[in-house]
């Protein structure tokens, strides 16, 4: 080997173990309740729009640090040719906190829209953000009409969540949909977890955190698995599997009464429908019509009398049958009311139910391996314990 080639594979090498050490801090950030760093934000954001691409090619992801809130990003210009949206990330230092910005881009209307989400709202930063963008419009000479908004998104519950709800608002934008009323950062720090470990993307930074993610959580079932009687884990998946089959019936429970209330709103809906046409059709007429005191009648004939009190009949049924539509509705429109507020809730419920089956799912996939693992352990050590430590078989097996 000459040493050229000793000295590119050592480069090779040490350029791998950053690589490796990025992964792992990543992994780290998102095991721990910890503030994310830019490295980390940027990564997941890529991963975000690759996962959830709407437009093919043409969300453009920015560097969490290109953009300045102190007007220096001025000099940097950015090419916005064939994208629709640009997604980035804005540190701010005085206090510390993330904050997300997604321009939608209108280059047929040559316009701009910069909406800004903030965990933890403050209109003086929102002006600061704004003026900072407006200067950097104007410097680098783009032509575009350009209009901010400030989005209501979910408040930040503690002082280092705002990169976790910043990947939470841009997924949600992503998908199409409005930021929640309320979030659980360790549910989010999951769901990044399970997205990177189901994902097929060849992208090397993605595959080194995945790469990561499964030694370490292999490492942890040999740890516990390490004083657990094959008994004992048996149990422990045995009601992991019980635990699973409640949230299914819940869960099933949940889409049912979900479907009732979708019924019951598409009937209610349909009836107030029918109700206003008919009402339309047969109060029209008694509009033009005014009520006179029955004692207060006069006609030269009978003939005549009679027909006048025809038409004090009609009227009067039609203003009764008015008045009662009027009550109905009213009772109707109440009732499709309570509906729609039962909906909304019954949508939370079945979302709520499907996150508790995926952690039970999620439960008897781990216990399931712990069974296996132990099993596979004790049969190494049963042929060859008096040569291989459990220490050393562990740290081996993690290897």
């Amino acid at each position: 080997m000459t040493p050229q080639r000793s000295m590119k594979r050592t480069e090779t090498s040490k350029g791998e173990e950053e690589r490796v050490d990025e992964a792992t801090a990543i992994y780290k950030q998102l095991t721990n309740n910890v503030k994310l760093t830019d490295d980390t934000l940027q990564f997941l954001t890529k991963a975000l729009v690759s996962w959830y691409p709407m437009e093919q090619g043409k969300v453009k992801v920015l560097d969490p640090l290109w953009f300045k809130v102190d007007g220096t990003t001025t000099g940097h210009n950015i090419k916005l040719d064939g994208y629709t949206k640009l997604c980035f990330s804005i540190h701010h230092l005085k206090p510390k906190h993330w904050t997300l910005a997604i321009v939608d881009i209108d280059d047929d209307a040559k316009s701009m829209v910069f909406n800004h989400h903030d965990s933890s709202p403050c209109w003086d930063r929102f002006d600061t953000v704004c003026a900072s963008f407006q200067k950097w419009k104007e410097t680098v000479g783009h032509k575009f009409k350009l209009r901010f908004i400030n989005v209501p998104c979910t408040p930040q519950q503690d002082n280092i969540s705002c990169g976790i709800h910043v990947l939470s608002c841009l997924r949600h934008v992503l998908t199409d949909k409005p930021c929640p009323p309320s979030l659980n950062p360790r549910a989010e720090r999951r769901f990044f977890i399970r997205k990177i470990k189901e994902s097929d993307e060849v992208d090397y930074p993605l595959q080194e955190v995945k790469k990561v993610i499964k030694k370490q959580e292999y490492e942890m079932l040999l740890k516990a698995i390490r004083k657990e009687t094959p008994e004992s884990l048996e149990t422990d998946r045995h009601l992991a599997a019980i635990a699973l089959d409640h949230a299914r019936d819940g869960l099933r429970d949940a889409r049912a009464a979900l479907s009732r209330l979708r019924i019951e709103q598409d009937t209610l809906a349909e009836a107030l429908t029918r109700l206003d046409a008919t009402v339309e059709t047969k109060s029209e007429p008694a509009r033009h019509w005014s009520f006179e005191p029955l004692n207060s009648l006069r006609a030269d004939s009978q003939q005549e009398l009679s027909a006048h009190m025809c038409r004090y009949s009609k009227t009067l049924m039609d203003q009764s049958f008015a008045n009662g539509s009027e009550i109905s509705r009213k009772v109707l429109r109440e009732h499709y009311d309570e509906i729609i507020d039962k909906l909304e809730q019954a949508e939370k419920d079945v979302a709520q139910k499907q996150e508790e089956i995926d952690e039970a799912t999620k439960a008897v996939e781990i216990k399931t391996q712990m069974c296996d693992l132990k099993e596979s352990v004790n049969n190494i050590l049963n042929q060859h314990g008096s040569l291989l430590p459990w220490n050393n078989w562990l740290g081996r097996a993690s290897n």
